[in-house]
């Protein structure tokens, strides 16, 4: 019986620590088309969305629990609020030969390592 109340205690506390890094961003939502450009790589896909906020334009991603990226086209170019997490990906460099955005060492040598980007995990979305 102790098993579980630690289970259950670790659960609350696991779920309380994830809402808590929970943060809302206000912009307009953008659909974009893929180029060759680090956000394209970073959205991991052909068309995408991202939010233009006052200070940044980040890519947008489901949740886990909305998959269809579909969930974005009603709110494209109006102003919103989103509520989600940003999350660092990263981008490997698996296949030498693969195009990948051209990033340069900080002795201004070509680089094709990976690289990393923030994405927002949007947990939902209202009118502004």
């Amino acid at each position: 019986m102790k098993y579980i109340a630690l289970f259950l205690f670790l659960v609350c506390a696991f779920t309380a620590s994830a809402q808590d890094k929970a943060e809302e961003l206000q912009g307009t939502i953008l659909k974009k088309e893929w180029t060759k450009t680090t956000q394209s790589y970073c959205a991991s896909g052909s068309d995408y969305y991202a939010l233009k906020t006052e200070n940044e334009e980040i890519v947008l991603e489901n949740n886990s629990k909305t998959p269809n990226k579909t969930k974005f086209d009603k709110w494209v170019g109006k102003k919103v609020i989103v509520k989600g997490v940003k999350i660092e990906k990263v981008i490997k460099n698996d296949n030498p030969l693969s195009q990948k955005p051209i990033s340069f060492s900080p002795d201004g040598k070509q680089s094709n390592d990976d690289f990393s980007c923030l994405v927002f995990r949007v947990r939902t979305i209202r009118q502004r």
